[in-house]
């Protein structure tokens, strides 16, 4: 998505907040009809917002949202795999290897999707469940794998920001 809007002539840059929720693009010029109409057409809505009027925030433009990728993965794995592990009868000793693999996954399955706004629903939580089960089918073995790509995959779409 960032990466599409600084196409645009018009973008002289584009950033997402922390949740993903808004962007904060840097104009060339202060017609921002163009802009506005590629954000209706990507499924998104556009407005000019003064400045100051939004919380000072952390902000990431293509050449660090991949921090915002790893933060976000290391949260999704502290959530899901301590409550899986204590499920499914995962030792305490392989814990910490099992996040880490989970963690690596998914910020690789993140960074490696690009999606349009019209991709289905729940493209990218399929990708990184099945990109977690790869991940954890060696030291896990292949039914507990694809059940914790399964709460993988659950988690991302409970917490999907666009629902359906």
């Amino acid at each position: 998505m960032l990466a599409r809007l600084q196409q645009e002539s018009a973008v002289e840059s584009a950033e997402v907040d922390r949740r993903g929720e808004l962007l904060r693009l840097r104009l060339t010029s202060s017609d921002v009809t163009q802009v506005t109409d590629l954000l209706q057409q990507l499924g998104f809505l556009g407005e000019v917002v003064p400045d100051g009027a939004v919380a000072a925030m952390r902000w990431y433009g293509l050449g660090t949202v991949s921090e915002l990728s790893r933060e976000e993965s290391k949260v999704i794995t502290q959530r899901i795999v301590p409550v899986f592990a204590q499920q499914s009868g995962i030792g305490v000793d392989e814990i910490e290897a099992v996040k880490e693999l989970v963690s690596a996954a998914l910020h690789a399955c993140f960074v490696s999707h690009t999606l349009e706004a019209t991709a289905p629903h729940g493209t990218l939580n399929d990708a990184c469940g099945r990109a977690v089960e790869e991940a954890t089918s060696v030291r896990l073995g292949p039914n507990r794998a694809a059940a914790l790509g399964r709460a993988i995959e659950d988690d991302l779409a409970a917490r999907s920001a666009f629902k359906e």
